[in-house]
Parts: C-alpha cells; sequence; structure tokens
C-alpha cells in the first residue's frame, strides 16, 4: 500500500510535473523540518567523512523510515549524490506487492538522479512456503546481498534507516533472550563488522511517528508493509502489543528511555571492551588461542566476553548450549579443568585457564582423506586440480562494458570467481596451495587485513570445506580464496582494458552452497563506473 500526505494529490502532481520535480521537492521540505542536527551526530560524521568517490549504500524497502533516508541524504549531501547506491532487496515474500515495492524503490532513486541495485531473493526450493521463512533467514539473504554489492564497488559504508522505536523494540527482544551489554546496546549509530562493511544509523534520535509525520508534510509517498500489521514476527508482536502496554503502565515514554539506555550500554560495552583488549592484547581481538590464564580472578563480565569470543571464532555458537558457555566462563575464572563434547568426535577441554578444541576418532584430520592443495604454480592460461578434482584456472580477458557491468551489479560470485587487475604488459603466474596458520589478507571492501579464519567464519564457510579451499597467491601474497572478496590490491580500477579471471570448481558442487539471485539494477544517470576508482 502506498502512503501519502494528500490522497492522490502528490501522484498526480508527480505524473504531470517534469521528471523527479515532486521528489525533489519533497526532500528540500523534508531537509527543512528535519536539519542535520536533528540526525546522529556521530552517524553522520561518519557518512559525511567518507571519502568522495567511495560508494555509500542505502538500503531502502520503500516503507517511510528508509524513504526518509534517501530524501534526507540527497537534500543533505549534495556533493555525495553521485556516490549514493540505493540498495533495495526483494524478499519475494507479498507476491505483486513485493514486485510493486521494488519498483517504487527504483523510480524513486531514478527520479532523484541515483543509481539503484535492486536484487529478488531466488530461495532454494522455489515453490517453499513464505510462512516457513524466518526473520533471521530473510535478513542474513537482505544483509549478503548489501555486503556483495558493497565488496564488488570497493564500497565500506552501508546506511540504514532504523530509528528510535526499533531501538526499544530490539532491546525488548534482546532481553528477553539473555542478551549481555553488546546485544542491548544494539542497533549501534555506527557499528564496524568483520566483513569490512560500517553499518551507520543517522535516524535513531527521531520517532517513527515524527518521521511519517514529516514525510506527510513534505508530500512524500511510501510502501507500507502489510506484513507489518501481522503478528506473524516477533517484531510485530512487541511493536504493535508490548511496547504501547508498557507505554501505558509506565505512564510515559519508555521508547525514549530506552534509547537513552542505549546509549549508555553502548558506552560500558565499550569501556568492557577497551579492558579486555589492554589484558590480552592483539589476542583480544579473536582470542582465537584460548590463553585466557591472565583473566584468572578478573571480573566475570571480561571472562565472558573471551570465552564468547573463543567460541564464535572456532564454529561452535551452533554447538555449544548457553549453560555449557557458562561453565566454560566458570572454569577460566577459578583454574579449573573441564571437558565438554562439540560434536561428533570433538571436545572443548579447559585446564588451568586455556581452552582448547580437541578432535577425536574419525574426525581427526590425520584420518581423513586428503582434499587440500599441494602447492603448485597456476600460470595464466592454465588449469590446477587436486587429487579431489578440485579445479582453479587463470586467464586473462577483455574488460568489456557488459563485464565491468556485471561488477558493478555485484553479479560476480565470489564462490566460483575473482576478476583482478593486473598490469597489461605482466605475465603473472599465481600459486595455490591450503590455508595456513595465522593467513591473512586485506580483502575488497575490508578497512584493514584479517584473519582468513574470522573471514571464512564470518562468510559461514562450513568448516569441513575451510581446508579444502584453493588459497591463490601471486609473489607470495593471497590475491583470492573462495567463497571471500579478492584482495584490494588487485581491485579493478576505471578504465581497465584487461583483467585477470580465476574460476573455482569443486567437484559434485560449488562452495558456500550460494543461494541465486535474480539481480536488477536501475540505469546509472551519470554513467559512472562501479569499479573502484
Amino acid at each position: 500500500m502506498v502512503r501519502q500526505g494528500v490522497p492522490g494529490r502528490l501522484k498526480r502532481r508527480a505524473d504531470t510535473s517534469g521528471p523527479g520535480n515532486a521528489w525533489r521537492r519533497a526532500a528540500a521540505a523534508l531537509g527543512e523540518t528535519l536539519p542535520v542536527e536533528r540526525l546522529h551526530s556521530r552517524a553522520w560524521e561518519r557518512i559525511v567523512e567518507t571519502p568522495l568517490g567511495e560508494v555509500v549504500g542505502v538500503a531502502c524497502s520503500g516503507g517511510a523510515d528508509s524513504v526518509a533516508l534517501v530524501l534526507l541524504l540527497w537534500i543533505h549531501l549534495p556533493k555525495k549524490r553521485g556516490d549514493l547506491r540505493v540498495l533495495h532487496f526483494d524478499h519475494a515474500l507479498r507476491g505483486r506487492e513485493s514486485d510493486a515495492d521494488a519498483a517504487f524503490v527504483r523510480t524513486l532513486a531514478r527520479r532523484l538522479g541515483l543509481r539503484c541495485v535492486s536484487e529478488r531473493w531466488m530461495r532454494s526450493g522455489g515453490a517453499a512456503k513464505t510462512s516457513d521463512v524466518s526473520e533471521a533467514a530473510a535478513r542474513e539473504a537482505r544483509m549478503g546481498f548489501f555486503r556483495r554489492v558493497l565488496g564488488a564497488s570497493g564500497g565500506r559504508t552501508l546506511v540504514l534507516g532504523h530509528q528510535m522505536d526499533d531501538v526499544a523494540e530490539t532491546m525488548l527482544m534482546r532481553l528477553g533472550r539473555g542478551s549481555g551489554t553488546g546485544g542491548l546496546a544494539a542497533p549501534r549509530p555506527v557499528q564496524a563488522h568483520r566483513d569490512g562493511v560500517t553499518r551507520v544509523r543517522p535516524l535513531l534520535r527521531l520517532r517513527a511517528a515524527e518521521l511519517r509525520e514529516a514525510l506527510r508534510a513534505a508530500g512524500a509517498l511510501w510502501r507500507e508493509d502489510a506484513s507489518n500489521a501481522t503478528d506473524r514476527y516477533l517484531r510485530n508482536r512487541v511493536r504493535s502489543a508490548v511496547v504501547p502496554a508498557w507505554t501505558e503502565a509506565a505512564k510515559g515514554d519508555v521508547v525514549r528511555g530506552c534509547a537513552a539506555a542505549r546509549e549508555q550500554l553502548e558506552e560500558d560495552d565499550d569501556a568492557l571492551e577497551a579492558w579486555l583488549h589492554r589484558l590480552l592484547g592483539d589476542r583480544a581481538d579473536t582470542c582465537a588461542s584460548g590463553d585466557f590464564r591472565i583473566l584468572r580472578g578478573e571480573a566475570a563480565a571480561l571472562a565472558r566476553r573471551a570465552v564468547q569470543a573463543w567460541v564464535q571464532w572456532h564454529g561452535l555458537a551452533e554447538v555449544l548450549a548457553a549453560e555449557s558457555v557458562r561453565r566454560l566462563v566458570r572454569v577460566v575464572q577459578d583454574g579449573t579443568a573441564l571437558r565438554l563434547p562439540a560434536g561428533t568426535g570433538r571436545f572443548v577441554v579447559v585446564e588451568s585457564g586455556r581452552i582448547e578444541l580437541v578432535e577425536t576418532g574419525a574426525s581427526r584430520a590425520s584420518d581423513a582423506p586428503s582434499v587440500g592443495w599441494t602447492p603448485c604454480e597456476l600460470p595464466l592460461g592454465t588449469t590446477a586440480r587436486n587429487p579431489s578434482g578440485d579445479f582453479v584456472s587463470a586467464r586473462r580477458i577483455r574488460a568489456s562494458a557488459r563485464l565491468i557491468g556485471r561488477l558493478e551489479r555485484g553479479e560476480v560470485d565470489p564462490s566460483q570467481e575473482a576478476l583482478l587487475a593486473l598490469p597489461t604488459e605482466s605475465k603473472p603466474c599465481f600459486s595455490l596451495r591450503s590455508r595456513r596458520p595465522g593467513d591473512r589478507y586485506r580483502m575488497l571492501g575490508s578497512a584493514g587485513r584479517k584473519l582468513l579464519q574470522d573471514a571464512l567464519v564470518d562468510r559461514k564457510v562450513p568448516r569441513e570445506l575451510r581446508d579444502r579451499l584453493p588459497v591463490c597467491t601471486l609473489d607470495g601474497a593471497i590475491a583470492w580464496v573462495p567463497g571471500l572478496p579478492p584482495a584490494a590490491d588487485f581491485a579493478v580500477q576505471r578504465g581497465a582494458k584487461t583483467v585477470v579471471q580465476l574460476t573455482y570448481r569443486r567437484a559434485g558442487a560449488n562452495v558456500a552452497a550460494s543461494t541465486p539471485h535474480q539481480i536488477l539494477s536501475c540505469p546509472n544517470p551519470r554513467n559512472e563506473s562501479h569499479a573502484r576508482p
């Protein structure tokens, strides 16, 4: 459903006036009602500080919050309009309404002269009931789309339309599942993620009702998602029943109270993280070593953070129950011993403040068939295979407009292919090997170098595949690992004549079992390239 300030008026005006004039007038009016001073200062500073020429992704569902976000960015950042990319993920859960949402967002972007990239979710099974789709699955698919588009364009900033009411709803939902300060401090105004993308939320100090009223006054349209009125999802139930009842019982503005609490929880969470980092040094980034002897006798909050980071790093979050994690925290603190099962043939062993993941029996790597890569060379124009039948090929190809278009639209599947920019006159010889402890590189779209193990965990590459993946190197530096973006040093530049294409195929299946997607893109009004400048 489309909402509008005066029924039918804006729609007729948009149809009869010059292209985009109605939307641009609406943006100007909204900017007067909601000046920069009303937005979250830290979030706004992060957007403004993004270098000119670097792509900034703007998530837009077509709802009131995200439409207001697009309009405010357009009016308050005139010099960065060419860098803004409106990103729409079509969950394909509401039939024609979903199609209309996507068309609405593309029209909004076109009328403002912004580039829009949209993607339709092609779920495995095709005809599976939409009622079987969970909030978590939809969110992961949506965020995966955002990561792919930004990774392909070299962007590192994703702007989201979360507002103050979202803070209260998130806090209540996470309280119900026992979250600590980190979970309760969400959604943060500026949040750097391990995938190299920083999520920015400049609307966190504005109420949902305030945004809608401002849009009406500006004469702006937006889409209403009919599923938001149902009680199918937990967030909907919290929004429609819990928050109003809580507000009535408290006789006060509990939403603003939650927003104030969130700010304080974020400060507390950052302080704990800094304290842990001072104790563990660089190990605080991943806590991969499991050597937590120095935490004996320290505050329980520090041991809990360290243990949870270790569990995440080893991919055990879905294996160990909450009570098992609490037991690990206790034995790390008191220096005793513990042995916990962690899946078939694996145990978590704690002795004197050290945690180890021990594999026994048939699951030990020494008992498994070899599926890795013996070090070998991969000259251009050749293909290399390992004993399991997996292969990697390398060739130089022309950087055609069609190929650059694939990069712009995020159509390059990193689980199977990488496109690298190398000097035309060079004849590079790549090398292949299996991953090694301590491997790290700076991926396209990432702010810094990252442990390969962390990157594989973040991208949810199955544990059983991680040692099977080839590490493609050039002159000793990692250029690409299937399932991850290529190295930033090999980003395709505007105007490139040729690129090197690396292709990976695993015998019988593709790595990461990525879901196929259909990509749609609006024409670029400025004819800009999406490749790295």
